[in-house]
């Protein structure tokens, strides 16, 4: 297992500054010389969002099909809170240790937070092979689908449940946005062939450092604005109803 180190909170420029850890251990490796630079955008959080659309529509798909099962609102309210906490607060921590300890045995990975930025990360100078680095990038996606899994199958009658695995499931699906987008750059940029011995492709960002942000917030605004409108408007239109 991977050598995981808590990195505390820091400052989201100070992340990048290129004066951590991490950075430091770049510099005393040698880059192999079949290394796989990858070429992502300045701005990730931008360049996911294309890649929230799918994971928002399965999620609002599952709470519309709980709501035709009822004509009463499909949430207590007394537990969304907790949601909120289990989906945000906890959401981002475990999803940069799902990362990390998808590393390989020996690597050291640093997770992070930025609490002002509302943001999480996981830095580590570890090469990864093709096909490690597609499977730590969708280690996240776990916890989402189990809680949108129990947010399925619970019975209309169990409120609260439902209540509390609806924010935890929007996370769990939405925040792996950015890993989705670098899969398919893996995928585009690195041959099937990158795992074989005697052709291996390591994959790495610039210096063979792994940058995994988390920024959902704007999603979760938008979480709150439907169902609080819902729960004071009751039923205003039919079409936004939940």
């Amino acid at each position: 297992m991977a050598q995981i180190i808590w990195d505390g909170n820091k400052n989201w420029e100070n992340v990048w500054d290129g004066k951590q850890p991490w950075d430091r251990e770049i510099e005393e490796k040698s880059i192999p010389e079949n290394a796989v630079l990858i070429d992502r955008p300045d701005d990730i959080i931008k360049a996911s969002i294309p890649y929230m659309i799918i994971p928002c529509i399965v999620c609002f798909v599952a709470i519309f099909a709980k709501k035709a099962q009822s004509d009463e609102f499909i949430f207590n309210l007394w537990f969304m809170p907790l949601s909120f906490i289990i989906g945000f607060f906890v959401a981002m921590p475990l999803h940069e240790f799902l990362h990390a300890i998808s590393y390989p045995k020996g690597a050291k990975v640093y997770i992070g937070v930025s609490l002002k930025q509302l943001r999480a990360y996981a830095a580590s100078s570890a090469a990864l092979s093709r096909g490690r680095y597609i499977m730590m990038s969708l280690a996240p996606l776990i916890p989402g689908i189990i809680f949108l899994a129990v947010f399925v199958v619970c019975p209309i009658s169990m409120k609260w449940l439902m209540t509390i695995c609806v924010v935890p499931s929007f996370m769990g699906l939405i925040s792996p946005a950015p890993d989705y987008m670098d899969v398919l750059i893996i995928l585009r940029k690195v041959p099937k062939g990158g795992n074989d011995s005697g052709n291996r492709k390591w994959i790495g960002l610039v210096s063979l450092i792994r940058q995994i942000p988390v920024d959902i917030s704007h999603i979760l605004g938008n979480l709150i604005t439907v169902i609080f409108d819902y729960q004071i408007l009751r039923k205003p239109l039919k079409i936004l109803s939940l």
